[in-house]
C-alpha cells in the first residue's frame, strides 16, 4: 500500500451513489429500492463480516482468506451507516471537474447542484 487516504484529511465521496435528478422524479421506488439495498449491505459489511466475507468472496471471485478478511475489515471502516456526502467531498470533485472543464469553477462552494439527499433521507427514516 503506497497510501491510505482515509486516514488523511482529504475528504473525497469514495462510497456515494450517483443519478440524474429526472431519473429520481420518474422512478422513486428504484432509487428507494435501491438505497435500501444498498443501505442495508453497509449494515451487514458493518455488522456482520463472515457473511461479508463469504458474500466478497463468490461475488469477486477472490480465494485468498486473507485478501477478503483485510478487504472486508477496510470497507466496514469505509463506509458510512448513513452514506450522505459532505460538502467538501463534493467540492473536491468539482476541483476534479475543473481541470478538464473550468466552467464548473462556478460551483465551488455551491454544492447543491450535485446533491439531491431526500431518497436516502426517506429511505432512512423509515428502517
Amino acid at each position: 500500500m503506497l497510501v491510505d487516504l482515509s486516514k488523511t484529511d482529504l475528504v473525497y465521496p469514495s462510497s456515494c451513489v450517483t443519478s440524474s435528478r429526472a431519473f429520481i422524479r420518474a422512478e422513486p421506488k428504484t432509487v428507494e429500492d435501491f438505497l435500501r439495498a444498498y443501505v442495508a449491505g453497509i449494515y451487514l459489511i458493518k455488522k456482520n463480516h463472515p457473511f461479508a466475507e463469504k458474500s466478497f468472496s463468490k461475488w469477486l471471485r477472490e480465494k485468498d482468506p486473507t485478501i477478503v478478511q483485510k478487504s472486508v475489515a477496510a470497507y466496514a471502516r469505509l463506509f458510512k451507516p448513513a452514506p450522505f456526502v459532505r460538502d467538501k467531498g463534493i467540492e473536491n470533485v468539482v476541483r476534479d471537474l475543473m481541470k478538464k472543464r473550468p466552467e464548473f469553477k462556478e460551483y465551488l462552494g455551491w454544492p447543491g447542484p450535485f446533491r439531491e439527499n431526500g431518497p436516502l433521507e426517506k429511505v432512512l427514516r423509515d428502517r
